[in-house]
């Protein structure tokens, strides 16, 4: 964007220049003359200030949606039909709060009079051979149903006549 002196962000805001240069000032910007050149960066600091002096929060968005759009061509056939295929893609990010992150929530626990299981690393290794054993099983049967004919139904049959 184009660098502008005071007096001509006065014209654009339709604001009087020395009302302009008051608020800037009081904004914390060094800008003593209509002339002087006023950048983005100070173009901010201003509209900040002058937004909570009016009770606006300044706050950067908490939620970014990202939407992305691709076209491309698809020729069908012998090449003589072409398609346009758009695809559509919308991704939305949220911005976690700062106080959940700094402040973890204290969890209180209860007392609790549930059997306490001792871990024993016998045990688990048991367990997991078990598991596997029955997933091989499981496998092996599924297997074994899928290679054997399928059983006719058990209707009516037809005997031939003599």
């Amino acid at each position: 964007m184009a660098q502008l002196t005071v007096s001509e962000l006065a014209e654009v805001v339709d604001a009087p220049v020395e009302r302009l240069l008051r608020q800037m000032h009081a904004a914390g910007l060094s800008h003593d003359s209509a002339e002087q050149v006023v950048n983005d960066e100070d173009k901010q600091k201003l509209l900040v200030y002058l937004k909570s002096l009016h009770g606006e929060e300044t706050e950067e968005p908490r939620k970014i949606t990202l939407r992305r759009k691709t076209v491309s061509t698809l020729r069908t056939g012998s090449g003589k039909r072409v398609v346009n295929v758009e695809v559509r893609k919308k991704r939305t990010y949220v911005k976690q709060d700062e106080s959940d992150e700094s402040e973890p929530t204290p969890e209180i626990e209860a007392p609790v009079a549930a059997p306490i299981v001792m871990e024993d690393p016998e045990a688990k290794r048991i367990a997991a051979i078990e598991t596997r054993r029955k997933a091989e099983e499981d496998r092996a049967r599924i297997a074994d149903e899928a290679r054997r004919p399928p059983e006719p139904e058990s209707g009516p049959a037809l005997v031939p006549e003599k």
